[in-house]
């Protein structure tokens, strides 16, 4: 029954972590990430819905299950599980700012950050072959796909 439903299909890539890289411990500035993200992403993180973007990002840093990088031109969250995985959440560049290689730098500082917390590996789950690209020229291996199903409004009612 589940092929009723619209739904959006990807790639999950992976990527060994060694080493350690340069880490950024500045205070993300919330209102520039949501800024980045929403230029990055039409259609999505829109203004009147920050304030609830904010409450759910802010707890999950302040209980530190998560990490947010918020630059000038690019902003990202990755969700640390010691042991495991970094699951790169959240990953954008202004468009102006995109090909100049501040993508790499992002994903590089968010892979030193999984590396501290104690992850040994990162993931990513790609929506497009423009990000599979990317994660790929940057070390990520394909690893399987992801489905998320979309249940309608109409569908909930019933």
């Amino acid at each position: 029954f589940l092929k009723d439903y619209p739904q959006r299909t990807g790639t999950v890539l992976v990527k060994k972590l060694s080493g350690r890289g340069e880490t950024f411990s500045e205070s993300p500035d919330y209102r520039q990430a949501y800024r980045i993200l929403g230029e990055a992403f039409p259609g999505s993180f829109l203004p009147g819905d920050f304030d609830s973007w904010y409450c759910d990002i802010c707890h999950r840093v302040r209980h530190e299950t998560d990490v947010l990088f918020s630059w000038e031109q690019a902003a990202g969250l990755i969700t640390a599980c010691p042991g495991e995985y970094g699951v790169i959440r959240l990953a954008a560049v202004a468009p102006f700012a995109q090909g100049k290689g501040i993508g790499s730098r992002l994903l590089a500082a968010m892979e030193a950050t999984a590396v501290e917390k104690g992850c040994d590996k990162a993931a990513v789950f790609s929506k497009d072959h423009k990000t599979d690209l990317f994660y790929g020229e940057n070390g990520y291996l394909p690893a399987g796909k992801w489905t998320e199903i979309q249940p309608t409004a109409e569908r909930n009612q019933d």
